[in-house]
């Protein structure tokens, strides 16, 4: 039986909406906010945050976790643990679609689930990169006491979730055994890695705008494109993609696994000819769909689930 905690507004508000809409919405076993060991980067946002009833939050200055474990039984290790980063091109995130029901299938398949609901940068790249990297710290940090596998815990994106998956994975920080906060005793490094229609370095709509500002400099678009950071500590990385996709040019994450490839690092890469942005964890009856099945064998490949 689950054990539930207190659940966040946000949540509430969704779980209402879609009961009302005749839907149902997966309950966290419980939420929770993110915690902060060093510096907390300002994203400036003053507006009230909301969540539309298509399940999009808006305005998001508070960051939270929602923590879901699955019924199938723990393996003798703990449960292998996911963290998911909805999209919304940086200006909003879609936390039914492109995190919940992501939570819904990694449960599925025996893989417990975080979805992070990351504030937005408005600007500040370091804004959703630090929520992503203490997300991180957190769940290692309580992997014990949350029934995890401390050595099964990865991260996926899809959209602009996509690039701030991808840049925890170049950006990540190294645990600090002497650190006076405990979370700094713990990395921010992933054991793998799910890109999901990821933008990577360019992208058709504001998903580039959004993270590096208005008027970027150099250092700062060097920095928010994981290419420039590729090397060979990297971690085994799983990549699904549409090639007619208008939001998130292909090209990107073909030079992303390109990259990984001569890197060395273990990396699977499907790209469906069509489908355009619409990949992710909601069947649309299309070849594409198959893509869940796809990660499934390839978790079971690389031994976070058994066969």
């Amino acid at each position: 039986m689950k054990i539930r905690l207190t659940l966040t507004a946000t949540f509430v508000v969704l779980a209402s909406m879609y009961m009302s809409a005749g839907n149902t919405v997966p309950e966290p076993d419980f939420t929770l906010p993110l915690e902060y060991s060093g510096e907390k980067y300002s994203n400036g946002i003053t507006e009230a945050e909301y969540t539309s009833e298509k399940g999009v939050c808006h305005n998001i200055s508070s960051a939270e976790m929602m923590v879901f474990i699955p019924e199938t039984a723990k393996p003798a290790s703990g449960y292998p643990c996911i963290l998911i980063f909805p999209g919304g091109g940086y200006s909003t995130i879609h936390i039914v679609d492109a995190g919940i029901r992501a939570a819904e299938f990694y449960n599925s398949i025996g893989v417990a689930a975080v979805v992070v609901k990351y504030r937005l940068p408005n600007g500040n790249r370091m804004v959703p990169v630090t929520d992503g990297q203490q997300a991180m710290k957190m769940v290692r940090k309580n992997a014990e006491a949350w029934g995890l596998d401390q050595t099964k815990i990865g991260l996926t994106g899809s959209s602009a979730g996509g690039h701030l998956a991808s840049m925890l994975a170049v950006h990540y920080v190294q645990a600090d055994p002497d650190a006076a906060n405990e979370l700094d005793r713990y990395s921010s490094r992933p054991d793998f890695v799910i890109l999901v229609k990821a933008v990577i370095n360019r992208s058709k709509g504001g998903t580039m705008r959004n993270i590096q500002g208005e008027n970027p400099d150099e250092e700062t678009i060097r920095w928010c494109n994981s290419l420039n950071y590729i090397n060979d500590a990297l971690m085994p990385t799983f990549i699904a993609h549409c090639t007619d996709d208008p939001a998130a040019p292909v090209e990107g994450i073909v030079q992303y696994y390109s990259g990984l490839h001569k890197a060395g690092i273990p990396v699977e890469m499907h790209i469906f000819n069509t489908g355009r942005h619409g990949l992710g964890y909601i069947d649309r009856g299309k070849p594409m769909d198959s893509w869940k099945k796809t990660v499934t064998l390839w978790l079971e490949g690389l031994g976070i689930i058994k066969k």
